[in-house]
């Protein structure tokens, strides 16, 4: 069964698990909420789980916003960056 966790990060040290739900929508509204009243102390990564095995889908939370397009654009931005200068060399 498939099923959401929140993991809680301070300075990328592992502060441990916060909450688990099998819906989705109800572990992103707690990972929203928790971001929301730690006064941007914390992290919180949503993940993915499959049983009691990690499939990925990582989501990232903090200052009571969901910031993984934020993550995805930079990496993007990085890999154009890489390509292009690629064909300079």
């Amino acid at each position: 069964m498939k099923k959401y966790k929140i993991d809680k990060y301070n300075l990328a040290v592992d502060c441990g698990y916060c909450f688990e739900h099998k819906y989705r929508e109800v572990v992103e509204a707690e990972a929203l909420k928790l971001c929301s009243e730690d006064n941007g102390e914390y992290t919180y990564r949503m993940e993915t789980w499959n049983g009691e095995t990690m499939i990925g889908g990582w989501r990232f939370f903090q200052n009571g916003k969901e910031f993984t397009s934020l993550i995805l654009d930079a990496l993007t931005e990085n890999k154009k960056d890489e390509t292009s200068k690629e064909g300079l060399e």
